[in-house]
């Protein structure tokens, strides 16, 4: 029995199909992975800059805030000093 032009175009675009399908729930589920780690850093983030102003009404140090982020929160020193400076340009804002 001899297979036709026709199955095989059949088969590929059933492959194609299926490839599609797959990549797609791949791709979403990627997204949706992607989606939740930036959300998480994004709500790190704005709960940082949130606690900073409490912490200089407390203590009125920028250093000893700064001290206090990078060994509560586990940031660096340029971390520290860039939430920091983030949140003081928010405050002049409000």
């Amino acid at each position: 029995m001899e297979l036709t032009g026709a199955f095989w175009q059949d088969a590929r675009e059933a492959g194609i199909k299926i490839g599609e399908r797959r990549g797609k729930k791949a791709g979403i589920k990627e997204g949706r992975k992607e989606g939740r780690k930036q959300g998480r850093r994004e709500g790190t983030d704005e709960a940082i800059i949130k606690l900073i102003p409490d912490l200089v009404a407390l203590t009125n140090d920028r250093q000893a805030v700064i001290n206090i982020l990078m060994k509560k929160m586990n940031l660096n020193q340029a971390q520290a000093e860039s939430y920091y400076k983030r949140a003081m340009e928010r405050e002049k804002r409000d």
